[in-house]
């Protein structure tokens, strides 16, 4: 059961892949960055919280 469902997984996200046209990519691309960018902060703040 859990290998289906990491196949259809895979299917899922290759069928994801090629349908994202290429002016998506750029927008999608910046999404990233910034969760990436959110996710330092938190990384930053969240030692302060714990001392407090």
């Amino acid at each position: 059961m859990i290998i289906v469902s990491v196949i259809s997984v895979i299917i899922g996200y290759k069928a994801y892949k090629t349908s994202v046209s290429e002016r998506e990519k750029p927008r999608i691309k910046k999404l990233i960055d910034e969760a990436k960018k959110l996710e330092k902060q938190l990384k930053k703040t969240i030692p302060k919280l714990e001392k407090t």
